[in-house]
């Protein structure tokens, strides 16, 4: 159907999150999540401060558990043929909590990514989809929708699980070759230039100037793990 069919069901899906799971559910989920993320901060987790050693451990031990509990997961729903009664009851607790331990292990691996000093490439391209997080975010969304929706290709219902996953492999790719372009020739990502000239009540220039800020390069990445280390009590700042 058009975009205005779907609009009743879309306010019907919208009445139930605000009202029944964001805060019976979504709000206390999403609070713990931020505390565990200020405790990481502060233990210098997030800022790949610790050493190789201690995020490979890292990995192994929280994805060992978090990687069984979600294939598990997802062998459960399989079975019972993705059934909405089972996915929003039994099969969200195993899910709900496999989720954790899962996202710290890419926690782990994407420090581990940030103190390799041969990825360079990979670091930048993260970095810049990094800085166009608003933009991508809703921007998988926009993509989703008119892929799968009457209104664009109507792709719902027609391909396979395995299919799905080529659909989001196929739109991470994009972006990720986008937003590096982007950026080259644009300080911001446009939603992130909407949100920054509604934050300060003035028109923020978004093109890039040439000389002034040139474009992040690959060798222009900052190894946080050293700057941790010359500007901690133990390290020397001089030159």
């Amino acid at each position: 159907g058009t975009w205005s069919d779907h609009l009743p069901y879309r306010i019907d899906d919208a009445k139930g999150i605000q009202l029944y799971s964001i805060p019976r559910i979504t709000f206390w989920r999403l609070t713990g999540l931020m505390c565990i993320g200020m405790a990481l901060y502060k233990w210098q987790i997030l800022q790949a401060a610790r050493s190789r050693f201690f995020y490979w451990i890292m990995a192994i031990l929280t994805g060992g558990i978090g990687l069984p509990a979600m294939i598990l997961s997802a062998r459960w729903s399989i079975h019972h043929n993705f059934s909405p009664a089972y996915e929003y009851g039994i099969g969200a607790l195993l899910l709900y909590w496999a989720s954790l331990p899962t996202a710290l292990m890419w926690i782990a691996l994407v420090m581990l990514l940030a103190k390799a000093s041969r990825a360079r490439w990979p670091q930048y391209v993260l970095a810049c989809y990094g800085r166009m997080a608003f933009t991508n975010y809703i921007g998988q969304s926009i993509i989703a929708t008119w892929i799968f929706y009457g209104y664009g290709l109507g792709w719902f219902g027609s391909i396979s699980r395995v299919e799905q996953i080529g659909v989001v492999v196929a739109i991470w790719a994009f972006q990720l070759t986008l937003s590096p372009i982007w950026l080259r020739y644009f300080q911001f990502g446009p939603l992130e230039w909407i949100w920054r000239t509604g934050a300060y009540l003035k028109f923020q220039p978004i093109l890039r100037c040439p000389d002034p800020e040139p474009p992040i390069e690959p060798d222009m990445i900052i190894n946080w793990a050293k700057v941790v280390e010359c500007y901690s009590p133990s390290g020397s700042t001089e030159a």
